[in-house]
């Protein structure tokens, strides 16, 4: 997520207005720490649930096989485990239709300096393949992506600063809708942000949707915070 962008470092470019960076929703530390990251071959890497497809990988892939871009840094600690892996389909799509977004949805693992690795174009946005699924009875489906890229321009989650509290996300898996309703919507600075809350696979289920925002530094070429979507499911 200068602080690493949680949807890719490096390859942003577009400069958006400031945003505050309000806590909401247990995701803003009450201290400005500095986030870190975790190199390569760090052995505090997150393990896949037992029964997964594999491993993260501690090189410069992706889940997807292309060159690995800088995403969630995950703290320098392993993610808890998982007793029994989730039986329920990957989801596949993600759209919002009150702002005409629908964008496919590629399961992603860690990349290899540490952090959640992302789909590379805007267009489409990942999910973390070693958290839950839509349908799990506890914890957050992270879905994280890139808000630009110079070779694409700004994508569609450009967008999710315009989304209203109650407006409804909906993520296919397998042949099930799910429907999520917008709880909140909020700017965090990257060196705020609570991942161990953001990634957690305790409480409630819940979906939450990751892009960059903020100032954009054009010496480091980084956007400054996050935009964190909380949404519940509905029914």
């Amino acid at each position: 997520m200068a602080a690493a962008l949680l949807a890719g470092a490096g390859t942003a470019w577009f400069t958006r207005p400031a945003a505050s960076a309000n806590p909401a929703d247990g995701f803003a530390s009450q201290a400005s720490t500095t986030v870190t990251t975790l190199p390569p071959d760090d052995p505090a890497l997150p393990t896949p649930p037992v029964g997964s497809s594999g491993a993260p990988n501690r090189s410069t892939a992706s889940s997807s096989g292309r060159p690995a871009k800088a995403g969630v840094p995950l703290l320098g600690r392993s993610l808890p485990p998982v007793s029994e892996p989730s039986k329920l389909p990957a989801p596949t799509s993600f759209s919002i239709a009150r702002l005409g977004i629908t964008m496919k949805v590629r399961a992603e693992g860690v990349a290899g300096d540490g952090q959640m690795a992302l789909a590379p174009p805007p267009a489409d946005i990942g999910w973390y393949r070693y958290g839950p699924r839509p349908g799990d009875p506890a914890g957050a489906t992270v879905l994280a992506g890139h808000l630009d890229e110079p070779d694409y321009g700004i994508g569609p989650l450009v967008q999710l600063t315009n989304l209203r509290q109650g407006d409804v996300i909906t993520v296919a898996s397998g042949k099930k809708a799910y429907r999520y309703s917008v709880k909140s919507v909020t700017s965090i600075k990257k060196t705020a942000l609570d991942l161990s809350s953001l990634f957690t696979r305790e409480g409630p289920p819940q979906l939450h949707v990751v892009t960059c925002g903020g100032n954009f530094d054009q010496e480091t070429r980084h956007y400054d915070a996050n935009v964190v979507v909380i949404a519940n499911p509905i029914g």
